[in-house]
């Protein structure tokens, strides 16, 4: 009995002192004929930096993506500690998308907001809408003015062009693992100009991530 109990506290003492060492997962990069690749430790998961390819003249890097070049997925945090291949998505200057990120810093070529961008955009372009909080340009806040006014109001955005807008929404969130929070947009597009003044409540994104206005 004495060495039953002996041993018992010894399984009982190694089992609360063992470590999670974890294990390394790759993450393959391509980008054309290159590749290389990253090893991480399954514990410091998600991968929030993802390298920058060498730039290529003419050529707008698009980001990292899965899946297959007619269906790609675009993956900015890899939150799966498992093995995956990305490849690299490039476009011509004319052909890049506008992209608008409301933490954007000044000379980085983005948008702070959609607003922004779609006076900048031209007919047929494609925006980009970046993870982030939208608030600020979307809703307006009650008037401070108004003594005990709480009212807030949904700011419109008016589009009289052809674009196609995509972007994090909460409406595809569960569709990927590699999405993180979808970006908090609560807009009124107002399509002008339409016979009947169509006005669409929310940027409600297909499952692709992407509607067309």
């Amino acid at each position: 009995n004495e060495y039953n109990n002996v041993t018992s506290l010894y399984l009982m003492v190694e089992k609360a002192t063992k470590v999670d060492y974890g294990f390394d997962v790759t993450i393959t990069f391509k980008d054309g004929d290159a590749t290389s690749t990253k090893v991480v430790n399954s514990l410091l998961f998600p991968v929030t930096e993802l390298p920058e390819p060498a730039a290529k003249e003419g050529y707008v890097f698009l980001g990292w993506y899965k899946g297959s070049e007619e269906a790609p997925v675009k993956v900015t945090v890899v939150n799966a500690p498992e093995d995956i291949t990305l490849f690299a998505r490039w476009a011509t200057e004319a052909e890049a998308p506008l992209v608008v990120n409301p933490d954007a810093e000044e000379g980085s070529g983005q948008y702070k907001t959609i607003s922004e961008a779609l006076a900048a955009a031209t007919e047929g372009a494609t925006i980009e809408l970046l993870i982030g909080d939208y608030a600020e340009e979307t809703i307006i806040p009650a008037d401070p003015a108004v003594e005990g006014s709480t009212e807030t109001k949904v700011a419109e955005i008016v589009i009289d062009k052809k674009v196609t807008i995509i972007g994090p929404n909460a409406n595809i969130q569960g569709q990927d693992p590699d999405r993180q929070e979808g970006a908090n947009i609560t807009v009124r597009l107002v399509i002008k100009p339409t016979a009947a003044g169509l006005v669409i409540n929310g940027v409600d994104f297909a499952e692709d991530g992407k509607i067309e206005v």
